[in-house]
């Protein structure tokens, strides 16, 4: 990233490298140590001042998405090295509970302080070539993210039991996964306790195909301005999927690889069908359970939301899923206790969440209990 300050680059160079003395010492709650920085005594003040003038200074940028990402890429590697050593601070000062809150002034955000895990669960996706799925990959090795307590760890195994020859492509393909599920370096408990729990569930496929939506710009802007609007006549042709890929990467060679991995996305994750010519794709119904943690992706605090935030929302439009099913979901998440309240007055309908995302994962694993029996 061009435009990396010098106090960001001394942090970013030396992360990981003493994260422990930063726990034993006092000070940590203000400044880093020279040890954990690199060599470089620099304040947390000073830090949050350089990347907030990284992030004004992109806009208007042609490659802003590109630098915005990247720098939420190394926030959440900063973010490794910071959380241990202000755990015990914010426990302490409530009033100071999120290190990189400060990050990004934006005036619409709330004033309630946020975690750090929830700065940058999903950074703006770059729009870049995706040509690998991964879909039956991430079925299969999502539900073991939960044996371990770092990405590090997993990424070990990842490299050591993906089905590829090579030593170098497992561990490539291990990154893939990780970027792409793991977004900002980070083991979310909540993801690791819902896969292992929906292990072998369409619930799980629900999921991971909101998610990589998420992550891979491209796939998202498919089922957005491809896929959905082709409901009234039932499917799509693939070539028209390549054509709109074709349309944004011109110079990309790998175009038509990229189609059908996206194809492949849509088939896999169940929510189309295909042939060799067409994409199938109609409305349809999916799990409560997924429902539920999708809901809170995309609702993360507590709070109250009109309908349309999930009637016009990814729901959807990628996920393909009915809107008086939608509806209908609310209500039963009512009956569970997971929302406070559901109510249609006229015109304005609107839910009411109860939990943090962190919070209701556990909450949500008895509703996918019930779907097995």
């Amino acid at each position: 990233m061009g435009c990396r300050s010098p106090c960001l680059l001394m942090i970013i160079e030396g992360r990981a490298k003493r994260s422990e003395e930063i726990v034993a010492k006092p000070a940590a709650k203000s400044r880093l140590s020279s040890s954990a920085s690199g060599g470089y005594d620099v304040s947390l003040e000073t830090i949050l001042e350089a990347v907030r003038s990284i992030w004004s200074a992109s806009d208007g940028r042609p490659d802003r998405e590109c630098l915005r990402r990247q720098l939420a890429e190394e926030v959440g590697r900063l973010r490794q090295i910071a959380a241990t050593g202000l755990q015990s601070s914010r426990e302490q000062e409530p009033e100071q509970s999120s290190f990189f809150d400060p990050l990004i002034d934006n005036p619409a955000r709330s004033k309630k302080a946020k975690k750090p895990s929830e700065i940058s669960r999903f950074p703006e996706a770059a729009l870049r070539v995706c040509t690998k799925d991964f879909a039956d990959h991430a079925l299969a090795v999502l539900p073991k993210a939960a044996q371990f307590r770092d990405l590090a760890s997993y990424r070990e195994y990842l490299a050591a039991h993906l089905p590829f020859n090579a030593v170098a492509t497992r561990r490539r393909n291990a990154n893939y996964i990780i970027n792409r599920f793991f977004p900002g370096g980070v083991l979310f408990r909540d993801l690791t306790t819902f896969a292992v729990a929906a292990e072998g569930n369409p619930a799980l496929s629900d999921v991971l195909f909101y998610l990589t939506c998420r992550s891979e710009r491209i796939v998202s802007m498919v089922a957005e301005s491809v896929v959905w609007p082709s409901l009234p006549d039932g499917g799509v042709a693939r070539s028209r999927i390549a054509d709109f890929v074709k349309q944004h990467f011109p110079a990309a060679k790998q175009a038509p690889e990229m189609s059908s991995s996206i194809v492949r996305v849509f088939t896999t994750y169940g929510v189309s069908k295909a042939d060799r010519i067409r994409l199938s794709v109609a409305l349809r119904r999916g799990c409560l359970s997924s429902f539920a943690y999708i809901l809170h992706l995309e609702c993360e605090e507590p709070g109250m939301f009109r309908f349309e935030t999930l009637l016009d929302g990814p729901m959807h439009k990628w996920l393909l899923w009915d809107k008086p099913w939608i509806i209908q979901q609310l209500y039963l998440l009512r009956q569970a206790g997971l929302l406070v309240k559901v109510s249609e007055i006229d015109n304005l309908r609107q839910f009411t969440t109860k939990y943090p995302l962190e919070e209701v994962v556990d909450r949500i694993v008895p509703l996918l209990k019930d779907e097995q029996s």
